[in-house]
């Protein structure tokens, strides 16, 4: 069974092959084609999963898997949220985005945040969601760690880690990357339902 990866982001697709749960089906990705990207224009991080899922499937004829990943600082009102990565603008200025976040957040004592993915799979006779979401704080610049440049993962620390999620080895990264968990409950019920 062949199932594309919905995306052709490196370190998402770094991810899927990683995760380890993925096994016996043949991956491909958007690297092979040359789709044009899909508008993320859901509400929810479901529906955009679920919106990349299904047009690269209506496009390509293979079951797809795709994702949205959302970071929610809870006393910015969720904010970047939906927006993650569109807020690092054209060049993917993330270490900006990151700073000014830790300078809003310098005086507030809340600096609790959720990291969340959702993953949508979509073929001609499913088209199913998962989600996870981990609970951690917003920590950019609070300890040394391995510097994010595409993302967030070095200014987030999960619930009951030592570590900034850029820093976690492959078995922690299985308890604590949303993408990680999203996956793994999303090949469970893949599984379950006899699609794989």
């Amino acid at each position: 069974m062949e199932i594309l990866i919905g995306t052709t982001n490196h370190k998402k697709i770094d991810d899927y092959l990683e995760c380890g749960v993925l096994k016996g089906v043949s991956l491909r990705t958007l690297k092979e084609f040359s789709f044009e990207d899909v508008e993320e224009n859901g509400k929810t991080l479901k529906e955009n999963a679920l919106l990349k899922a299904r047009t690269y499937f209506e496009k390509s004829g293979i079951p797809t898997l795709a994702d949205d990943t959302g970071f929610f600082i809870h006393a910015l009102d969720g904010f970047p949220g939906l927006f993650s990565g569109r807020v690092a603008g054209p060049h993917k200025n993330f270490r900006k985005v990151k700073e000014e976040i830790a300078k809003k957040l310098s005086a507030c004592l809340d600096t609790r945040a959720t990291f969340s993915t959702a993953i949508a799979y979509v073929d001609a006779h499913n088209a199913i969601v998962e989600q996870a979401d981990v609970e951690g704080t917003y920590a950019y610049g609070a300890m040394p760690c391995r510097e994010d440049r595409t993302g967030y993962r070095d200014a987030f620390l999960p619930q009951n880690s030592e570590k900034m999620l850029s820093d976690l080895t492959f078995q922690e990264k299985k308890h604590f990357v949303p993408r990680f968990l999203a996956l793994a409950k999303m090949w469970a019920t893949l599984k379950k339902e006899n699609i794989v």
